[in-house]
């Protein structure tokens, strides 16, 4: 080796170069990162605040990053919760300063977080959503009192469960100062009177309701002017408490209302889901679904029998101003018989889901009544047909007879058929009976049905064997 010539480092070209990941751009790292947190939240599960406390700890750069995006910190459910009640208040802390001043969701699940109620009431201004599913003596009426105090300026979603309501006095005014509040579900379900709230109605757009007065349900419905999407849940009108008409009342316009979904306990033939189709107007629905169940816990011990009053000539009529519905889904609420009539005002109609009465009988006309007829074309642009429950009182060919009026492959739609039709085609038909016997069909039919599935129809049925039920799909 000559003079100044360097000694060779054996090891030089074992020392790895620079990591492609971190060559990887400032805000696409922070997307990655934001991307690994979001990916393992659920609608049933908290972020774990560990996820964003682990990618502080891969290297100096991650760390920076991470500490420099609020985003990170803000998508987790405040308070956090690790685990051990001593570190509720400390992580809850370090999370609030990471995410300042992004809006945070909130959601006070046990009683240990109670010793971080006076910390989040200090950003209440940050509240996005509020969510109070068991608050266990958590809130009451002086807790309400704190946050009616306060504004609620980023509030966008309130839900309060049943136990929150028996804590409480009968006025509740905590979240009127919410100029963003939008988004309101309520399940006081066994409390008596009813709640009395004082809530921004008129700027709701979606709202949920579970509670067992029915008055109480319609009537706020019908302040609620602006609503877009509401479901209801609700018992029928007592024969201590009926139903009384308004004399010379007119419906309420509920002119922005898309998605309606009632779904209604009954133990009589009292007033069920008339009143609400009566005394409500819904000129820009386009989703609908009706629901009645048998109230078990009027049973006594001896099953009562089932009685469901006529609704067809309330619905009709509902439907009648209500000319852009195209999802429908009646369950045990009207009978076979009178969808013939409902389909007649409802040419919009792309989906129907029908689950007939447990007394009623469908039967061949009901088949017939559905198939496509050019002369008096129904519901032309039906696309998906659920039938559950429907019986084996029908012939198996008024069932095929059904699909193969309103189904056609894409050759014959490319110039084996005459002319184009008038009737838009299937996309998915469903016959499903969950309770035994179970509809029975012959090798031909099934030969037919298993041609259109293979040309593209998402065709769902049972086969009844001698031991075993197959569904095919």
């Amino acid at each position: 080796m000559h003079r100044g010539e360097t000694t060779p480092d054996p090891m030089a070209d074992s020392i790895p170069a620079l990591s492609p990941i971190d060559n990887i751009p400032y805000e696409l790292l922070e997307k990655i990162m934001l991307l690994v947190v979001i990916s393992r939240a659920s609608d049933f599960t908290r972020i774990s605040p560990s996820q964003s406390l682990v990618l502080c700890c891969i290297c100096q750069r991650w760390r920076q990053v991470a500490l420099a995006t609020p985003r990170l910190w803000a998508e987790a459910t405040f308070p956090i919760f690790s685990g051990r009640k001593e570190d509720i208040l400390p992580i809850t802390e370090l999370f609030l300063e990471r995410s300042a001043p992004l809006p945070i969701a909130v959601d006070f699940i046990t009683s240990q977080e109670r010793a971080v109620f006076p910390i989040m009431v200090s950003v209440v201004h940050r509240w996005r959503s509020l969510d109070i599913p068991e608050p266990r003596g958590m809130f009451d009426s002086a807790s309400l009192a704190t946050i009616a105090a306060c504004s609620l300026e980023n509030l966008e979603t309130l839900r309060l469960a049943e136990g929150l309501f028996f804590h409480l006095d009968p006025i509740m005014d905590a979240f009127r100062r919410a100029p963003r509040l939008h988004d309101v579900s309520l399940e006081p379900w066994h409390r008596s009177p009813p709640p009395r709230f004082v809530l921004p109605w008129a700027q709701l757009t979606r709202l949920t309701i579970t509670y067992m007065t029915p008055e109480y349900c319609l009537d706020t419905l019908i302040h609620c002017k602006n609503l877009v999407s509401a479901r209801i849940v609700t018992c029928q009108w007592h024969v201590r408490m009926p139903y009384t008409r308004p004399p010379n009342a007119r419906p309420s316009v509920l002119k922005f209302m898309e998605n309606l979904d009632i779904s209604m306990k009954i133990r009589s033939t009292d007033e069920h889901l008339g009143p609400f189709l009566e005394r409500l107007e819904f000129p820009a629905l386009k989703s609908l679904t009706l629901g009645l169940s048998l109230d078990v816990c009027s049973w006594d011990g001896v099953e009562p029998e089932w009685f469901v009053s006529w609704l067809a000539p309330t619905l009709i009529s509902s439907l009648a101003r209500s000319p852009k519905l195209d999802s429908l889904t009646l369950i045990d609420c009207v009978f076979a018989v009178d969808v013939y009539g409902i389909l007649q005002h409802t040419p919009w109609l792309t989906r129907l889901h029908f689950v007939p009465s447990d007394t009623d009988v469908v039967d061949d006309d009901f088949f017939f009544d559905l198939q496509y007829d050019a002369a008096v074309p129904l519901a032309p642009k039906l696309e998906t047909l659920e039938l559950i429950d429907v019986g084996v009182n029908f012939a198996e060919e008024s069932f095929v007879d059904l699909i193969e009026s309103r189904w056609w492959s894409d050759n014959g739609l490319g110039g084996i058929l005459p002319s184009p039709p008038d009737v838009a085609r299937l996309k998915r038909v469903q016959l499903h009976n969950r309770r035994l016997p179970r509809k029975e069909f012959s090798e031909l039919s099934r030969e037919k049905m298993e041609l259109y599935r293979s040309q593209g129809l998402d065709l769902v049925y049972e086969l009844q064997g001698s031991t075993t039920t197959t569904t095919v799909m």
